[in-house]
């Protein structure tokens, strides 16, 4: 006899679900399964990748998942994209962008002082990023592990504004 609500009992996926979103699938740890939480949208099972359970935002319960999870993992795929090209050389950001990430660096990052530095961004790819940062701040505090990404490509532009834009004799 069929359990009353089987039909509403999915398996988990085979890859981890936020490793798909950043087109990169990975299989899911066997049994580390979580609730996504959609912003719209029915609720259901998802598969994650140990890396990704350990990594992601701070919640107030590891068994769930919502868009702040989603907004973390595409922040981390595109921070480690230009971080990558940046250092390939496939990137070069603009003057304005390299001192922005000076003034970035040494901002306390709370989703407040993300979203007043987003008025005082230039346009370039290092604004792309800023939305998702402030969206997950707003879930976490500034030393979550969920930012190292993003503080790493910070602090290789500020230090490199720091070299090529210091002025001469200095």
């Amino acid at each position: 006899m069929t359990p009353p609500n089987a039909r509403h009992l999915a398996a988990v996926p085979a890859n981890c679900h936020l490793c798909d979103l950043a087109s990169v699938p990975v299989p899911a740890a066997p049994g580390v399964s979580v609730v996504l939480l959609p912003a719209s949208g029915v609720p259901r099972s998802v598969g994650l990748c140990e890396p990704c359970q350990a990594t992601r935002p701070c919640s107030d319960s590891p068994d769930r998942m919502g868009p702040a999870d989603v907004a973390w993992r595409v922040l981390t795929r595109d921070a480690e994209a230009l971080l990558r090209d940046y250092k390939s050389g496939q990137w070069l950001p603009y003057e304005a962008e390299l001192r922005f990430t000076e003034s970035l660096a040494r901002l306390t990052w709370t989703e407040d002082s993300i979203r007043a530095a987003q008025r005082t961004v230039p346009q370039g790819k290092v604004s792309l990023l800023l939305d998702n940062t402030a969206f997950v701040l707003r879930y976490t505090d500034a030393r979550d592990p969920a930012l190292l990404p993003l503080r790493r490509l910070v602090d290789v532009l500020a230090d490199d504004a720091e070299q090529q834009l210091a002025p001469a004799g200095t």
